[in-house]
């Protein structure tokens, strides 16, 4: 039965190997203590089913079934019998792990959003504030980071103006929404920002300093557009 444990481990190795359980890296999120986690439940596993492929021995053994009649055809029968439980119990374990991990994911989205409203909230009294952390970052070559803010720094914009209000709990999609049916000019031109930001920071891929550039300008157009100017007068140029 060796060889048929040795699958099942080898299922639960590759399923842990997969995309879905590494996406901390690409998010730059450190995860290091689940993965600690998710080897302490591989471990635990694994000597599960060292003891289910015992127990089925035993069992199977003890009922002394007719597999095939008897001779080779038996233990083949017997081992294709564990391998269909034992496959079945992987499967079961697989599901687990998947809806762990899914929980801890939504829960880190949570805690983002969460951070974000603080942050909103907090810059909404100094957008300039939030747009020196974007042009620090920037300077530094942390695109996301400057990018971050400087999405912050346009929502606290917006809201000074009186085409968003900034509330706690309120999403992008409801600033958005809000932002497209003002039907102030330049808004149209704010959808860009908001799918970007959800793919840069929710999403943890990477941006790059040529789109983070052209991000800071279109940044001064649009608001210059809203104000009735072209983005020279009473606005810096980040271009």
């Amino acid at each position: 039965m060796n060889g048929s444990y040795q699958e099942a481990e080898k299922v639960i190795e590759e399923v842990l190997s997969r995309s879905e359980f590494n996406r901390s890296k690409e998010r730059q999120i450190n995860l290091d203590w689940l993965k600690k986690i998710l080897d302490k439940i591989q471990e635990f596993f694994s000597k599960i089913l060292k003891a289910i492929n015992e127990w089925l021995e035993k069992l199977l053994g003890r009922l002394n079934l007719n597999f095939g009649g008897g001779g080779g055809d038996a233990t083949a029968a017997k081992t294709i019998a564990k391998i269909i439980i034992i496959t079945l119990i992987v499967a079961a374990i697989i599901a687990i792990i998947i809806v762990f991990i899914k929980i801890l994911r939504r829960g880190k989205i949570r805690k983002m959003i969460s951070e974000e409203d603080r942050e909103l909230a907090e810059y909404s009294h100094d957008p300039d504030a939030a747009l020196a952390l974007a042009e620090k970052y920037r300077a530094e070559g942390q695109t996301r980071l400057s990018f971050r803010y400087l999405f912050i720094n346009l929502l606290t914009e917006l809201n000074k103006r009186e085409i968003i209000k900034i509330a706690r709990y309120k999403t992008n999609r409801s600033y958005m929404k809000e932002t497209l049916g003002s039907g102030r000019e330049g808004t149209e031109k704010v959808k860009p920002f908001f799918d970007t930001f959800n793919r840069v920071w929710y999403g943890g891929k990477k941006i790059g300093m040529t789109e983070l550039d052209n991000f800071f300008r279109e940044r001064t157009t649009i608001l210059g557009l809203i104000d009735g100017r072209t983005g020279k007068s009473g606005d810096r140029d980040n271009g």
